[in-house]
């Protein structure tokens, strides 16, 4: 899934995503698995380093500059942090820890340089399998250049990859990171937590995102996020050549469309180099309209550069991760309920807003204004109050606004508004107040 934020923000390509000379490819051996490493819970060097700002200390204007300066609309062009004197530490797994600076998503871990954050709501052993998973991929196994990977993940860690996690389907919330969280971090995209299908892969498509977009990026000159790159000639090749990769999709992304292209053909590669999208049963195949190929075996008599870009870079610092691992997600899959999506009106102008959790964050009353209903005449009902912080006022919902539907469903009375509320709620989890 490509990153989806506001069009009216997207950012420049800055000139740091420039190529430099590509190394002749050169095969590499095929490795095995070891037992990933144990979890520790040594607290890493803090999420933010040394001189990172916290919200408030940049002015408007400051985190525009930032955003503006971001690769592709997504990663940093500079390192935010300093490493871990000793980078092993880096593939240790932490424990969920608060930072409210990350609000929405205050629930943060990490493994292997890259962070996770979270919406409260998300099943802590989710985000543990989650690290569990992307320490898999960092496994020190034969074949592996143990300085080249533990550098990939330095990069991650330097230039702060951060995959934020939703509560719910990408389609169904509106809930993103703020401005300023996309301005000092590398946010390249989001795993939806409880999605209807394919929980395993979902996860393993975003952990790779910031993996190739970041770590990948910043370490192997074959893998710029730009023109000219190795990935970018394989990825024209797929398209122009071949027609196997489909990304008429992503010609509406402006100065992001290089980036989101490079970044989902090297999950689809990646993916297909290590045989899981046929088992997992993700997208693909002939009726695919993006990705036509379902094997590695389909991958080497089609393209076989980038067999040989695999071999010479994902070979030496990435394993595919335990299919056990990959399968324990299947039990979230369905786990968030669908969205109430509640109409409202203010000023003449309607506002859908879908809520995910409860509280909604607003009361409401019979207006004294009447409305004509089919049949009868009802009162209006309004908004009464909105509460500070909660989910009604982070989405904009304001106190005196109309509600005219919920889920679809016109409101004609608020009995009839009570009822629908109700029913729609009945399934609804309550929010987690940590």
């Amino acid at each position: 899934m490509a990153s989806a934020f506001p069009s009216g923000e997207m950012a420049h390509v800055d000139a740091k995503g420039a190529v430099v000379e590509t190394p002749s490819l050169l095969g590499g051996p095929a490795h095995s698995h070891k037992a990933p490493q144990p979890r520790s819970d040594l607290h890493l060097p803090g999420v933010r380093g040394r001189e990172q700002p916290r919200p408030g200390d940049l002015s408007e204007e400051e985190v525009d500059e930032r955003l503006d300066a971001l690769i592709g609309g997504a990663v940093l062009p500079y390192e935010a942090r300093d490493p871990p004197q000793d980078l092993d530490e880096l593939r240790r797994r932490t424990d969920v820890e608060i930072d409210r600076d990350f609000e929405p998503f205050p629930h943060v871990v990490s493994a292997c340089g890259v962070t996770f954050i979270s919406e409260r709501r998300v099943d802590r052993n989710f985000l543990d399998a989650v690290t569990k998973v992307t320490a898999e991929m960092f496994a020190d196994a034969a074949g592996i250049d143990v300085d080249r990977q533990l550098h990939v993940m330095r990069q991650c860690y330097c230039y702060r990859a951060t995959c934020y996690i939703l509560y719910g389907d990408h389609p169904d919330t509106d809930v993103t990171p703020t401005k300023f969280t996309r301005a000092t971090n590398s946010v390249c995209d989001c795993i939806g937590y409880g999605v209807a299908h394919r929980q395993p892969m979902e996860v393993l498509e975003h952990v790779l995102h910031h993996v190739t977009d970041v770590g990948m990026h910043y370490e192997f000159p074959e893998w710029r996020l730009s023109e000219g790159s190795q990935l970018h000639v394989v990825m024209r090749r797929a398209i122009d050549d071949k027609g196997i990769y489909n990304v008429e999709r992503y010609k509406d992304y402006g100065s992001w469309r290089v980036r989101v292209e490079l970044q989902e053909f090297a999950w689809w590669l990646i993916a297909t180099y290590w045989d899981l999208l046929e088992e997992l049963g993700h997208r693909g195949g002939p009726d695919d309209d993006e990705w036509k190929l379902l094997t590695r075996e389909e991958l080497e008599d089609t393209l076989p550069d980038a067999i040989e870009l695999c071999k010479a870079t994902v070979d030496k610092v990435l394993v595919a991760p335990d299919r056990q691992s990959l399968m324990y997600f299947k039990q979230f899959e369905g786990a968030v309920p669908s969205p109430v999506a509640i109409t409202f009106e203010s000023n003449g102008t309607r506002q859908t807003v879908k809520f995910n959790y409860q509280p909604l964050g607003f009361e409401y009353r019979r207006s004294r204004m009447w409305q004509w209903c089919p049949a009868r005449r009802s009162r209006l009902v309004k908004v009464s109050k909105v509460e500070a912080h909660e989910q009604a006022a982070t989405k904009g919902v304001k106190s005196g606004a109309v509600i005219r539907q919920i889920n679809g469903q016109d409101v004609t009375g608020i009995g009839q508004f009570r009822k629908l509320l109700s029913d729609a709620l009945a399934a609804f989890p309550e929010a987690n107040r940590d």
